[in-house]
Protein backbone atom coordinates (compact mmCIF):
# COMPACT_ATOMS: atom_id res chain seq x y z
CA UNK A 1 0.00 0.00 0.00
CA UNK A 2 2.54 2.68 -1.43
CA UNK A 3 0.25 5.09 -1.95
CA UNK A 4 -1.91 4.86 1.19
CA UNK A 5 -0.88 7.31 4.06
CA UNK A 6 -2.04 6.16 7.65
CA UNK A 7 -2.67 8.45 10.42
CA UNK A 8 -2.94 7.66 14.02
CA UNK A 9 -4.07 10.54 16.23
CA UNK A 10 -2.75 9.86 19.90
CA UNK A 11 -3.88 11.97 23.35
CA UNK A 12 -3.30 9.35 26.63
CA UNK A 13 -3.46 5.99 24.18
CA UNK A 14 0.62 5.38 24.14
CA UNK A 15 0.35 1.91 25.03
CA UNK A 16 -2.21 1.17 22.21
CA UNK A 17 -0.65 3.73 20.04
CA UNK A 18 2.45 0.61 20.08
CA UNK A 19 -0.10 -2.02 20.16
CA UNK A 20 -1.74 -0.99 17.11
CA UNK A 21 1.64 -0.58 15.07
CA UNK A 22 2.98 -3.95 15.94
CA UNK A 23 0.04 -5.86 15.20
CA UNK A 24 0.32 -4.05 11.92
CA UNK A 25 3.42 -4.71 11.35
CA UNK A 26 2.74 -8.84 11.75
CA UNK A 27 0.58 -8.80 8.97
CA UNK A 28 2.29 -9.39 5.79
CA UNK A 29 0.80 -6.82 3.65
CA UNK A 30 -1.01 -4.87 5.84
CA UNK A 31 1.07 -1.82 6.82
CA UNK A 32 0.41 1.55 4.74
CA UNK A 33 3.62 2.77 2.79
CA UNK A 34 3.20 6.02 5.17
CA UNK A 35 2.70 6.13 8.53
CA UNK A 36 2.07 9.38 10.60
CA UNK A 37 1.94 9.99 13.97
CA UNK A 38 -0.07 13.04 15.68
CA UNK A 39 0.35 13.21 19.28
CA UNK A 40 -2.04 15.34 21.32
CA UNK A 41 0.31 14.43 24.91
CA UNK A 42 3.87 14.55 23.87
CA UNK A 43 4.65 14.96 27.38
CA UNK A 44 3.87 11.16 28.04
CA UNK A 45 6.68 10.07 25.71
CA UNK A 46 5.53 8.37 22.89
CA UNK A 47 8.25 9.93 20.48
CA UNK A 48 10.43 8.03 22.62
CA UNK A 49 8.74 4.80 22.30
CA UNK A 50 8.19 4.58 18.85
CA UNK A 51 12.04 5.26 18.33
CA UNK A 52 12.50 1.65 19.39
CA UNK A 53 10.43 0.10 16.91
CA UNK A 54 11.88 -0.81 13.12
CA UNK A 55 9.31 1.01 11.51
CA UNK A 56 9.06 4.37 9.74
CA UNK A 57 7.03 6.62 11.13
CA UNK A 58 6.70 10.36 11.16
CA UNK A 59 6.49 11.26 14.46
CA UNK A 60 4.32 14.82 14.45
CA UNK A 61 3.74 16.48 18.74
CA UNK A 62 1.62 18.72 18.87
CA UNK A 63 1.86 21.59 21.13
CA UNK A 64 -1.26 21.45 22.98
CA UNK A 65 -4.05 18.79 22.88
CA UNK A 66 -5.50 19.47 19.19
CA UNK A 67 -8.68 17.50 19.82
CA UNK A 68 -9.06 14.57 17.03
CA UNK A 69 -10.15 16.78 14.34
CA UNK A 70 -7.52 18.85 14.63
CA UNK A 71 -4.99 16.28 15.11
CA UNK A 72 -6.38 14.73 11.63
CA UNK A 73 -5.63 18.09 10.14
CA UNK A 74 -2.47 18.20 11.53
CA UNK A 75 -1.51 14.95 10.22
CA UNK A 76 -2.88 15.48 6.90
CA UNK A 77 -0.29 18.05 6.02
CA UNK A 78 2.17 15.45 6.14
CA UNK A 79 0.34 13.02 4.39
CA UNK A 80 1.91 12.26 0.91
CA UNK A 81 -0.53 9.12 -0.57
CA UNK A 82 -3.31 9.03 -2.80
CA UNK A 83 -5.45 7.68 -0.18
CA UNK A 84 -5.52 7.96 3.80
CA UNK A 85 -6.51 5.79 6.45
CA UNK A 86 -7.68 7.47 9.72
CA UNK A 87 -6.85 4.68 12.76
CA UNK A 88 -7.89 5.19 16.32
CA UNK A 89 -5.16 3.85 18.82
CA UNK A 90 -7.50 1.60 20.63
CA UNK A 91 -8.88 -0.07 16.83
CA UNK A 92 -7.65 -3.25 15.62
CA UNK A 93 -8.05 -3.71 11.69
CA UNK A 94 -8.20 -7.61 11.24
CA UNK A 95 -6.45 -8.94 8.25
CA UNK A 96 -7.10 -7.59 4.46
CA UNK A 97 -9.27 -4.76 6.50
CA UNK A 98 -6.79 -1.82 5.42
CA UNK A 99 -5.84 -2.86 1.83
CA UNK A 100 -9.74 -3.69 1.23
CA UNK A 101 -10.88 -0.35 1.92
CA UNK A 102 -8.10 1.17 -0.41
CA UNK A 103 -9.08 -1.71 -2.93
CA UNK A 104 -12.74 -0.34 -2.78
CA UNK A 105 -11.61 3.37 -3.29
CA UNK A 106 -9.46 2.52 -5.87
CA UNK A 107 -11.58 0.75 -8.17
CA UNK A 108 -14.39 2.99 -7.59
CA UNK A 109 -13.19 6.75 -8.21
CA UNK A 110 -16.43 8.00 -6.87
CA UNK A 111 -16.22 6.69 -3.67
CA UNK A 112 -15.04 9.22 -1.74
CA UNK A 113 -15.25 7.68 2.05
CA UNK A 114 -15.12 3.59 2.41
CA UNK A 115 -15.54 2.15 6.45
CA UNK A 116 -15.43 -1.50 7.63
CA UNK A 117 -17.41 -3.39 10.12
CA UNK A 118 -17.02 -2.00 13.63
CA UNK A 119 -16.46 -5.26 15.79
CA UNK A 120 -16.62 -5.34 20.03
CA UNK A 121 -12.50 -5.89 21.29
CA UNK A 122 -13.95 -8.88 23.35
CA UNK A 123 -15.92 -11.64 21.91
CA UNK A 124 -19.32 -11.71 23.34
CA UNK A 125 -19.56 -7.94 24.00
CA UNK A 126 -22.55 -6.32 21.92
CA UNK A 127 -22.21 -5.29 18.64
CA UNK A 128 -21.39 -1.33 18.05
CA UNK A 129 -22.68 0.05 15.08
CA UNK A 130 -20.60 0.35 11.92
CA UNK A 131 -23.13 3.08 9.56
CA UNK A 132 -25.73 5.08 9.39
CA UNK A 133 -28.53 5.16 6.72
CA UNK A 134 -29.07 8.28 7.25
CA UNK A 135 -27.93 11.84 8.55
CA UNK A 136 -28.62 12.51 11.98
CA UNK A 137 -32.01 14.76 12.94
CA UNK A 138 -34.36 15.73 15.30
CA UNK A 139 -36.30 12.84 15.11
CA UNK A 140 -33.09 9.85 14.91
CA UNK A 141 -31.79 11.99 18.02
CA UNK A 142 -35.05 11.34 20.32
CA UNK A 143 -35.37 7.84 19.67
CA UNK A 144 -31.96 7.31 20.14
CA UNK A 145 -31.46 9.37 23.32
CA UNK A 146 -34.61 9.13 25.12
CA UNK A 147 -37.40 6.94 26.14
CA UNK A 148 -39.13 7.34 23.21
CA UNK A 149 -37.26 4.55 21.69
CA UNK A 150 -38.69 1.89 24.44
CA UNK A 151 -42.22 3.38 22.37
CA UNK A 152 -40.97 2.75 19.13
CA UNK A 153 -38.59 -0.47 20.13
CA UNK A 154 -34.77 -0.54 19.02
CA UNK A 155 -35.91 -2.75 15.87
CA UNK A 156 -36.38 0.82 14.21
CA UNK A 157 -32.37 1.98 15.14
CA UNK A 158 -31.60 -0.79 13.03
CA UNK A 159 -33.74 -1.11 10.50
CA UNK A 160 -34.29 3.15 9.70
CA UNK A 161 -31.30 4.44 11.09
CA UNK A 162 -28.00 2.05 11.93
CA UNK A 163 -26.65 -0.39 8.68
CA UNK A 164 -27.18 -4.13 10.41
CA UNK A 165 -24.52 -6.59 9.81
CA UNK A 166 -24.45 -8.32 6.29
CA UNK A 167 -23.21 -10.80 4.79
CA UNK A 168 -22.94 -8.90 1.98
CA UNK A 169 -19.72 -8.59 0.24
CA UNK A 170 -20.10 -5.90 -2.01
CA UNK A 171 -19.98 -1.59 -0.52
CA UNK A 172 -23.26 -0.62 0.54
CA UNK A 173 -23.94 3.07 0.12
CA UNK A 174 -24.85 4.90 3.60
CA UNK A 175 -24.75 8.37 5.20
CA UNK A 176 -21.49 7.97 7.59
CA UNK A 177 -18.91 5.52 8.67
CA UNK A 178 -17.53 4.84 12.02
CA UNK A 179 -14.76 6.74 13.13
CA UNK A 180 -12.28 4.37 14.74
CA UNK A 181 -11.33 3.25 11.06
CA UNK A 182 -12.15 4.46 8.05
CA UNK A 183 -9.98 5.02 4.51
CA UNK A 184 -11.18 7.95 1.82
CA UNK A 185 -9.57 9.24 -1.26
CA UNK A 186 -7.33 12.72 -0.59
CA UNK A 187 -8.94 14.20 -4.17
CA UNK A 188 -12.23 13.99 -2.02
CA UNK A 189 -10.64 15.11 1.11
CA UNK A 190 -8.85 18.29 -0.53
CA UNK A 191 -12.55 18.82 -2.12
CA UNK A 192 -14.50 18.93 1.03
CA UNK A 193 -12.01 20.44 2.88
CA UNK A 194 -10.28 19.71 6.54
CA UNK A 195 -12.02 18.40 9.22
CA UNK A 196 -13.68 20.86 11.32
CA UNK A 197 -11.63 21.28 13.94
CA UNK A 198 -13.31 24.41 14.78
CA UNK A 199 -16.76 23.16 16.22
CA UNK A 200 -15.75 19.23 16.58
CA UNK A 201 -13.09 18.86 19.23
CA UNK A 202 -14.09 15.26 20.06
CA UNK A 203 -16.54 13.01 18.23
CA UNK A 204 -19.02 13.78 15.33
CA UNK A 205 -16.29 15.23 13.06
CA UNK A 206 -16.44 11.83 11.03
CA UNK A 207 -20.81 12.08 10.33
CA UNK A 208 -19.90 16.04 9.41
CA UNK A 209 -17.17 15.48 7.04
CA UNK A 210 -19.13 12.08 5.43
CA UNK A 211 -22.24 14.63 4.82
CA UNK A 212 -19.94 17.41 3.62
CA UNK A 213 -18.64 14.78 1.00
CA UNK A 214 -21.86 13.74 0.24
CA UNK A 215 -23.15 17.19 -0.49
CA UNK A 216 -20.48 17.45 -3.08
CA UNK A 217 -21.70 14.03 -4.77
CA UNK A 218 -18.76 11.75 -3.24
CA UNK A 219 -20.15 7.51 -2.07
CA UNK A 220 -19.65 7.10 1.38
CA UNK A 221 -19.60 3.12 1.72
CA UNK A 222 -19.34 0.45 4.64
CA UNK A 223 -17.80 -3.12 3.83
CA UNK A 224 -19.67 -5.44 5.96
CA UNK A 225 -16.52 -8.36 4.57
CA UNK A 226 -14.19 -6.14 6.03
CA UNK A 227 -13.62 -6.05 9.46
CA UNK A 228 -12.06 -4.09 12.82
CA UNK A 229 -12.21 -4.45 16.45
CA UNK A 230 -12.53 -1.56 18.37
CA UNK A 231 -12.39 -0.82 22.07
CA UNK A 232 -13.23 2.54 22.64
CA UNK A 233 -12.99 5.03 24.77
CA UNK A 234 -9.33 4.48 25.75
CA UNK A 235 -8.11 7.82 26.06
CA UNK A 236 -11.01 8.60 28.38
CA UNK A 237 -10.09 7.89 32.19
CA UNK A 238 -11.88 4.52 32.98
CA UNK A 239 -12.62 4.28 29.24
CA UNK A 240 -15.66 5.94 28.99
CA UNK A 241 -17.40 8.30 26.85
CA UNK A 242 -16.40 11.88 27.26
CA UNK A 243 -20.25 13.24 27.96
CA UNK A 244 -18.95 16.99 27.70
CA UNK A 245 -17.67 16.89 24.43
CA UNK A 246 -20.23 14.80 23.07
CA UNK A 247 -23.03 16.42 23.72
CA UNK A 248 -21.27 19.57 22.88
CA UNK A 249 -20.26 18.29 19.27
CA UNK A 250 -23.54 16.75 19.19
CA UNK A 251 -25.52 20.32 19.49
CA UNK A 252 -22.61 21.96 17.01
CA UNK A 253 -23.57 19.59 14.51
CA UNK A 254 -27.24 20.34 14.50
CA UNK A 255 -26.45 24.07 14.08
CA UNK A 256 -24.34 23.80 11.66
CA UNK A 257 -26.49 21.27 9.50
CA UNK A 258 -29.92 22.59 10.59
CA UNK A 259 -29.67 25.97 12.22
CA UNK A 260 -29.65 27.14 15.80
CA UNK A 261 -33.42 27.04 16.33
CA UNK A 262 -33.43 22.85 15.49
CA UNK A 263 -30.19 23.03 17.99
CA UNK A 264 -32.74 24.54 20.44
CA UNK A 265 -35.46 22.48 19.85
CA UNK A 266 -33.36 19.48 20.26
CA UNK A 267 -32.17 20.20 23.64
CA UNK A 268 -35.75 21.44 24.70
CA UNK A 269 -37.03 17.93 24.11
CA UNK A 270 -33.96 15.97 24.88
CA UNK A 271 -33.94 16.86 28.57
CA UNK A 272 -37.72 16.15 29.45
CA UNK A 273 -36.84 12.62 27.37
CA UNK A 274 -33.97 11.79 29.23
CA UNK A 275 -35.64 12.77 32.45
CA UNK A 276 -38.85 10.39 31.54
CA UNK A 277 -36.53 7.81 30.83
CA UNK A 278 -34.26 8.36 33.87
CA UNK A 279 -37.76 7.97 36.33
CA UNK A 280 -38.67 5.01 34.21
CA UNK A 281 -35.41 3.45 35.21
CA UNK A 282 -35.67 4.01 38.99
CA UNK A 283 -38.55 2.83 38.88
CA UNK A 284 -37.43 -0.30 38.14
CA UNK A 285 -34.07 -0.36 39.94
CA UNK A 286 -36.13 0.32 43.30
CA UNK A 287 -38.92 -2.20 42.18
CA UNK A 288 -38.55 -4.59 40.31
CA UNK A 289 -34.23 -5.06 39.26
CA UNK A 290 -32.75 -4.26 42.60
CA UNK A 291 -29.46 -5.00 42.52
CA UNK A 292 -28.61 -4.98 38.90
CA UNK A 293 -25.26 -3.29 38.77
CA UNK A 294 -25.67 -2.89 34.73
CA UNK A 295 -29.01 -0.87 34.81
CA UNK A 296 -27.71 1.00 38.04
CA UNK A 297 -24.47 1.96 35.29
CA UNK A 298 -27.36 2.94 33.11
CA UNK A 299 -28.81 5.00 35.47
CA UNK A 300 -25.59 6.77 36.59
CA UNK A 301 -24.51 7.33 32.69
CA UNK A 302 -28.04 9.10 32.82
CA UNK A 303 -27.82 11.54 35.66
CA UNK A 304 -23.94 12.39 33.84
CA UNK A 305 -25.81 13.57 30.73
CA UNK A 306 -28.63 15.22 32.30
CA UNK A 307 -26.51 17.45 34.41
CA UNK A 308 -24.06 17.76 31.64
CA UNK A 309 -27.25 19.73 29.61
CA UNK A 310 -28.15 21.94 32.16
CA UNK A 311 -24.04 22.61 32.57
CA UNK A 312 -23.67 23.35 29.37
CA UNK A 313 -26.73 25.33 28.88
CA UNK A 314 -25.59 27.45 31.80
CA UNK A 315 -22.27 28.07 30.01
CA UNK A 316 -23.83 29.02 26.53
CA UNK A 317 -25.62 31.99 28.92
CA UNK A 318 -22.32 32.63 30.00
CA UNK A 319 -20.96 33.53 27.01
CA UNK A 320 -23.79 34.94 25.33
CA UNK A 321 -24.14 37.79 28.19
Amino acid sequence: MQSTSLIIVNFNSEAHVIAALIELASMPGELPGQLVVVDNSPAHGLGRLLEVLDLRIEYVPANRNLGFAGGVNLGLARCAGRFVILLNPDARPQPHCLPGLVRVLAEHPDIAVAGPAQLPFAEGEPLVPSATRRDPSLLTALIEYTAFRRLVADDWLQTRYFVSPSPETEPIDCAMVQGACFAFRRSWQEKTGPFDAERFFLYWEETDFCRRVRKLGGRVVYCPQLRCRHLGGASMAGGVQDIHHFWRSCYAYHRKHHGRMAAFLLRLLLVPGMTAELLILLALSRFRHRGDRQLERHIDRLQAILIEQFHSRRQQDTIRA
